[in-house]
């Protein structure tokens, strides 16, 4: 049984996620450093003591290595030291987006008339990252898109070889609307992790059936429970449907730079 609570894995959430072979991970002892590429790349459960110029350092030169420019810190209500924010807004680190760490630790309304599978064939993956196309269409340039349509049989291929995580579709009248993921973590505890809605769909409940899929899931592994960690959209939807509040996770970004 694992001895990290799940509250532990909510704050923390990437510590502990399983990951991919295409991803890194060094677990320090005050700090867990990830590099999964692109824009997940970050320093989490930060625990800094001694001279922590000299651990921010530290940290700077593991990414930098990597040949990564940014990296985020995710700071938890139990970051330490407590002025750590400040030291790393000192040196240039500025506020990404805002997070809350959730857990669902109860039974979330079902929701009918909509229909969730996960996520196993090719042209359901295809289908799930249309969804998400749509929904951030503003953020990606005609040379993202080009990379992401380029890249899908691959992607396809480690999300069927390496099952860490699960994608579903949720369908109205037959028509794919909405997607989410879970992922599994290393303590058992499954990570409700981000998702889309097309903007028609939005307000008929599928985002919900979608969570429910994934607590249904989590508790047919033995495990009834989902942790998460919000951002100021979702939190509302999530503490409608069950999920606590544990605490605010501050993300800074920052450069690899000395």
């Amino acid at each position: 049984m694992s001895s990290v609570a799940p509250e532990e894995v909510a704050e923390d959430l990437e510590a502990y996620f399983m990951l991919r072979p295409s991803w890194a991970r060094e677990m320090r002892r005050t700090v867990v450093l990830i590099d999964g590429g692109g824009p997940f790349r970050s320093a989490v459960r930060l625990r800094l003591e001694g001279d922590v110029e000299v651990s921010i350092d530290a940290v700077r030169a593991w990414f930098r290595m990597r040949d990564r420019e940014t990296f985020s810190w995710k700071l938890g209500t139990h970051a330490t030291p407590g002025d750590l924010e400040a030291r790393l807004r000192d040196h240039g680190a500025y506020e990404a987006e805002k997070h809350t760490a959730m857990i669902l630790d109860r039974e979330p309304p079902a929701v009918a008339g909509i229909d969730v599978r996960a996520v196993e064939s090719y042209e359901d993956y295809v289908r799930s990252q249309e969804i998400m196309h749509v929904v951030v269409r503003g953020e990606l340039t005609d040379e993202d898109r080009a990379a992401a349509r380029e890249g899908l049989p691959r992607r396809f291929a480690d999300y069927r070889d390496h099952p860490i995580s699960r994608r579903y579709l949720a369908f109205i009248d037959g028509k794919a609307v909405a997607t989410g993921n879970a992922i599994r973590t290393s303590e058992g505890v499954l990570a409700h992790a981000g998702g889309a809605t097309l903007p028609e769909a939005r307000g008929r409940g599928s985002y919900r059936a979608l969570v429910r899929m994934r607590w249904d899931d989590a508790v047919a592994a033995g495990i009834p429970g989902l942790v998460t960690q919000a951002n100021a959209i979702s939190r509302p939807i999530l503490e409608h449907l069950g999920f606590r509040v544990l605490g605010p996770v501050r993300e800074l970004i920052d450069t690899t730079h000395p």
